[in-house]
């Protein structure tokens, strides 16, 4: 039995043998792994195989595979043409046959999509973007001939930088604007943090001191009354029953702002990582946002404040039903929610 190797961008390699020094191999499909033919030996005595274009192309004229259309591939066979069509569409891919989100163009538009590759060298010496593609089209800006390039990531990735359009000097070969990266493309991950919380505004009861000399103070008690009331715990329990207690609170939960001398602007907030909560027993976000509505965190918590220690200090200007804001989110360095879809970039 062998293990399979891979590229570097996670696909299969095109060919696999049972070991490095095999002199038998074959040919599989870089995205599902499933062999489609022996490898061959070249003049050299070498393992190779065609181009994956080629052998889908091989596939589909044998009527193999039926993917709607014939693939064209490269005049050197080593990957796909950057436009395919079909008898009605035409579209951009990447290098690996992929078609590109926002592209496909019908025929009957008399118009073709810009596919071109750009002229301009990516940096590190890398041949190609990483799970994506940059569709160029040529263009005049102030008499110099250029491309404007555009990034597109497979689906499934987003594009890590801050911008997604590149101008490439046809004359000098050289980027005009910073270069894209050849991994700008980056495979979302699942949303990481989830946060509950409430805004709402409490009146000083007369005869208390100003909101400024007390603010601090109330703020600290309040959160360590939070925690020891057990409002900065969410219970949790799996199917079997099995209980689950996971931390929700921590320095910020607890802000208290001072509107007026009087008047203090009030926010309780509870958070936790996704990773922290046990899949077992909430198993999606559904499912956790019911565990913090029916947890009765805020509910308590104002409880505490109308009929607690803190009944002398505020007059009861909390709503009855305050509103509790959920929110899914990314909480990992450098990550960001992706506008549009439920993943981290």
């Amino acid at each position: 039995m062998s293990s399979p190797t891979c590229e570097k961008t996670g696909e299969f390699s095109v060919l696999q043998r049972k070991h490095a020094d095999s002199s038998f191999g074959w040919c599989v499909s870089p995205f599902t792994g499933k062999a489609i033919q022996p490898a061959a030996l070249s003049q050299m005595g070498n393992l190779q195989c065609p181009s994956w274009c080629q052998m889908l192309k091989d596939q589909v004229i044998k009527r193999k595979a039926g993917i709607g259309y014939e693939p064209q591939c490269q005049a050197d066979g080593q990957g796909f043409s950057p436009m395919q069509c079909d008898q009605g569409d035409c579209w951009c891919v990447s290098r690996n046959g992929e078609e590109l989100s926002g592209t496909r163009t019908p025929r009957s538009t008399g118009q073709t999509p810009a596919c071109n590759s750009p002229q301009c060298p990516l940096p590190f010496g890398e041949p190609h973007v990483a799970h994506g593609a940059l569709l160029c089209s040529d263009i005049m800006e102030n008499g110099q001939q250029r491309q404007r390039c555009h990034l597109s990531c497979h689906q499934g990735y987003t594009n890590a930088l801050p911008v997604h359009n590149f101008l490439c000097d046809l004359v000098t070969r050289n980027w005009v604007s910073d270069a894209p990266l050849p991994h700008s493309c980056q495979r979302l991950q699942g949303l990481q943090s989830v946060q509950a919380s409430s805004e709402f505004q409490l009146s000083l009861s007369q005869g208390q001191k100003p909101c400024s000399s007390l603010h601090a103070g109330l703020q600290l008690s309040m959160l360590q009354d939070l925690r020891g009331q057990g409002l900065c715990s969410l219970q949790v329990a799996s199917s079997t029953g099995k209980l689950s207690f996971v931390s929700v609170c921590d320095d910020s939960s607890v802000s208290l702002e001072c509107d007026t001398e009087e008047t203090v602007k009030a926010k309780l907030g509870w958070s936790a990582r996704l990773s922290d909560i046990p899949v077992q027993a909430l198993p999606d976000l559904h499912d956790v946002n019911v565990a913090f509505t029916d947890g009765k965190l805020l509910e308590r918590a104002v409880d505490l404040i109308q009929n607690g220690p803190y009944q002398s200090i505020f007059s009861l200007a909390v709503p009855v039903t305050p509103a509790l804001d959920m929110t899914f989110g990314c909480s990992s360095p450098g990550y960001r929610r992706v506008p549009g879809t439920t993943g981290c970039g």
